[in-house]
C-alpha cells in the first residue's frame, strides 16, 4: 500500500512539475516581453520577501507531520483530531500576525527600488501579492499537512495542478489584453486562493475530524526546531535574490529568477520521479518500527535520487545558457548570458538534492532538535558568503555562497542519519556521492565532443539537447548496471509490486 500512495504522489507531481514549467515559462515571458526585466524582478523579489513572511508557519508543518506518522499508523482518529485543531489554531495565529508584518514590508520595500517604481505602486502591489499566501496559511496549510502525512500528498498535487491551469489561462489573457499589472496579479492572487479553500472542505469531508478533541499543543512542541530547518531550506532558496536585489537591482534579479527557476524546476522534477511524498512512507516504517523495511526503501530511494540527479542536473548545466538566450530573445535592458553563475548553481543544486534522502529520514523520524544546529550553521554560511562573495563575482558569487552552504549541511544531515537513525557506515553515502559525481563529469565531457550550439531558435535548441539526453542516459544506465544492479533489481521488485499486487 505504501508503494501505490508512494506511486500516485509521484505521478502526481511529475504532472503538476510539466503544468509549473509551462506556466513558470509562460507568465514571466509575457511579463518580460510586455512589462520589461524591471517588474519581472520586482514581483520575484516581493514574493520572496513574501516567502519569508511564511516561514512563521513553517515550523509548525514540519513538526505537525512528525507528530501526525503514529497516530495514522494506529487509526487513532482522536490523536490526529487533537493534533490537526492545535496546528490549525497556530496557523490562524501565524495568519494574522502575517497581515501585520506584510503591511510593514509593504510600507517598506518600496524605497529599496525607489529608483524605478513609486512609493505607492510597490506598495499595493505587495499587498496584492501577499494576498493568496494569507488565504494558504489561513484556510489551507493545517489539512496540506494532513495529506502528506497520510500520504495522500496526490490530491493536494491534483488540486493545485487544476489552480495552476485555471491561473496560466487567466493570468495569460490579461497581460496579452494590456491589463495593469496589479490587476493581473489581483487576478492570480484570487484564482490561487481556491487552491486552500478547496483543501479546507476537501479534507474535512474525507477525515470526519472530531470537533469535540481538545487540541494537543504538546505534539507540536518542537516547532522551533522545524522551525529552524524550515528557514534554512528557504534561505537556501531565496537568499539569493534578496542579496541581488540590494546589491546588483532588480533587472540583474530578473536574470537570477530566470535562470533559478528552470534549476528549481529541474528539483522539483527529481523530487517528483524518486518518490514525491516518501517522507510521509518513512514516518509510516519508524512508526512500525520495521528497521529493515527502512534501510531498505533509503537504498532505492537514494538510487533514484542519485540517477535522476545526475542526468538531470548534468543536462541542465550544459543546456541551460543556451536555453535561457532563446528563451529571452526580443529582451535587451539586461544581459542575461551568465554561463559561469549558471554551472555554479548547478553544482549548489546538485549538492541540496543529495541530501533529500537523509532529510527525508531525520524529519519522518522528528529529529529536529538533533539535528537543528546544522540548520543554523548553514543559513550563516550562506548569507556570509553570498554578501562577501557577491561584490567580486556578481551573480556567481551568490551562487559559490550557497554551494559552500550546501555542502556543510548535505555532509552533516547524512553523517547524522546514517549514525543515529538508518544505522549504517556514513562511508556508504561517500562512495555514492563520489560515483555520482564522476557520472556527471563523464556526461558533460562526452557531451563536449558534440558540435558547438549555434544560438538561434527553440528548434536549433532541441536539435541539440536530444543527443546531450541520450548521452545522459546511456552513461546513467551503464553506471547504474555496473554498480548499482542490486539496487536497480529492488527498484523493478518495488515496481512490479505496484503495477500487479496480487
Amino acid at each position: 500500500m505504501r508503494a501505490k500512495k508512494a506511486a500516485l504522489n509521484s505521478a502526481s507531481m511529475l504532472i503538476y512539475v510539466l503544468v509549473f514549467i509551462v506556466s513558470g515559462l509562460i507568465i514571466p515571458r509575457l511579463i518580460l516581453t510586455r512589462f520589461g526585466s524591471d517588474y519581472n524582478g520586482v514581483i520575484a523579489s516581493i514574493n520572496q520577501f513574501i516567502g519569508y513572511i511564511a516561514l512563521l508557519a513553517a515550523g509548525a508543518a514540519g513538526a505537525t507531520r512528525a507528530a501526525l506518522y503514529r497516530p495514522l499508523a494506529d487509526n487513532d482518529k482522536l490523536k490526529v483530531s487533537s493534533i490537526m485543531w492545535a496546528t490549525e489554531s497556530f496557523f490562524r495565529k501565524v495568519a494574522l500576525i502575517f497581515v501585520s508584518v506584510l503591511a510593514v514590508v509593504a510600507a517598506l520595500y518600496p524605497f529599496l527600488v525607489s529608483d524605478t517604481f513609486d512609493w505607492f505602486f510597490v506598495f499595493s502591489l505587495t499587498i496584492i501579492l501577499g494576498g493568496s499566501m494569507f488565504c494558504l496559511y489561513f484556510f489551507g496549510i493545517t489539512y496540506q499537512t494532513l495529506l502528506v502525512a497520510d500520504q495522500r500528498a496526490y490530491m493536494n498535487t491534483l488540486i493545485h495542478i487544476c489552480v495552476v491551469i485555471l491561473n496560466i489561462a487567466v493570468a495569460s489573457f490579461m497581460i496579452m489584453r494590456g491589463f495593469d499589472i496589479r490587476i493581473v496579479m489581483f487576478a492570480t492572487a484570487v484564482v490561487l486562493s481556491l487552491h486552500p479553500l478547496f483543501l479546507y472542505f476537501y479534507v474535512r469531508k474525507r477525515y470526519k475530524l472530531d470537533s469535540s478533541a481538545k487540541p494537543d499543543n504538546s505534539a507540536i512542541k518542537q516547532r522551533w526546531d522545524a522551525f529552524a530547518h524550515q528557514l534554512a531550506d528557504f534561505v537556501q532558496l531565496n537568499a539569493g535574490i534578496i542579496i541581488v536585489t540590494v546589491f546588483l537591482g532588480i533587472r540583474e534579479a530578473s536574470v537570477f529568477t530566470v535562470y533559478i527557476f528552470i534549476i528549481r524546476t529541474v528539483r522539483i522534477a527529481i523530487i517528483s520521479v524518486t518518490g514525491y511524498g516518501v517522507e510521509a512512507s518513512f514516518g509510516d516504517m519508524i512508526a512500525k518500527n520495521e528497521q529493515k523495511a527502512l534501510q531498505g526503501g533509503v537504498r532505492i530511494n537514494e538510487f533514484l535520487v542519485n540517477g535522476a540527479s545526475a542526468f538531470l542536473l548534468s543536462c541542465t548545466a550544459l543546456l541551460i545558457v543556451p536555453f535561457v538566450i532563446v528563451y529571452t530573445t526580443g529582451v535587451y535592458d539586461v544581459n542575461y548570458y551568465e554561463p559561469l553563475f549558471a554551472l555554479i548553481a548547478c553544482a549548489a543544486e546538485f549538492a541540496f538534492v543529495a541530501r533529500i534522502p537523509a532529510q527525508s529520514v531525520i524529519y519522518a523520524a522528528g529529529h529536529f532538535r538533533q539535528t537543528r544546529d546544522g540548520a543554523i550553521a548553514e543559513m550563516v554560511i550562506n548569507i556570509t558568503l553570498s554578501i562577501i562573495l557577491v561584490q567580486f563575482m556578481g551573480l556567481a558569487g551568490v551562487a559559490m555562497g550557497s554551494l559552500f552552504a550546501v555542502i556543510f549541511r548535505t555532509v552533516q544531515m547524512s553523517l547524522y542519519a546514517s549514525n543515529h537513525i538508518i544505522k549504517r557506515s556514513f562511508s556508504v553515502f561517500l562512495k555514492k556521492m563520489v560515483l555520482s559525481f564522476a557520472t556527471v563529469c563523464i556526461i558533460i565531457a562526452v557531451s563536449s565532443l558534440l558540435p558547438q550550439m549555434t544560438y538561434g531558435s527553440l528548434f536549433t535548441w532541441v536539435l541539440y539537447a536530444l543527443p546531450v539526453a541520450g548521452i545522459a542516459f546511456v552513461v546513467v544506465i551503464v553506471i547504474s548496471l555496473l554498480f548499482y544492479r542490486q539496487d536497480l533489481t529492488m527498484l523493478l521488485h518495488l515496481v512490479r509490486k505496484v503495477v500487479r499486487p496480487s
